[in-house]
């Protein structure tokens, strides 16, 4: 794993260290929850190059910038529910912010 973090690119990180980082197995996993840890890397990469304003070569050319992917990615995918907490999801809040705009 170690030499696969080394090579990592943010743009094509693959599902087995996916799935490995957020400590599912997918034999014993729900198809649907398989499809959310994947569409939490998907909202986590565009998070991290839209907050940050970071092009698309720079993501894939650092493997530190996949790492951040993968730990947005996970708090996502761990943080799934946002009702019934005394405090917000941080990480929605994050992510949602990016798309706020005032009207006025």
């Amino acid at each position: 794993m170690a030499a696969q973090l080394g090579e990592l690119d943010a743009a094509d990180i693959p599902d087995e260290l996916l799935f490995d980082h957020f400590r599912i197995d997918p034999e014993y996993e729900e198809p649907a929850s398989l499809d959310f840890a994947r569409a939490c890397r998907a909202a986590a990469y565009d998070h991290v190059r839209e907050a940050y304003g970071i092009d698309e070569q720079t993501m894939s050319a650092h493997p530190s910038i996949a790492i951040a992917v993968l730990a947005v990615a996970r708090d996502m995918f761990d943080n799934r529910d946002m009702e019934g907490r005394a405090h917000s999801n941080r990480t929605v809040e994050a992510v949602m912010s990016s798309f706020d705009f005032n009207l006025i």
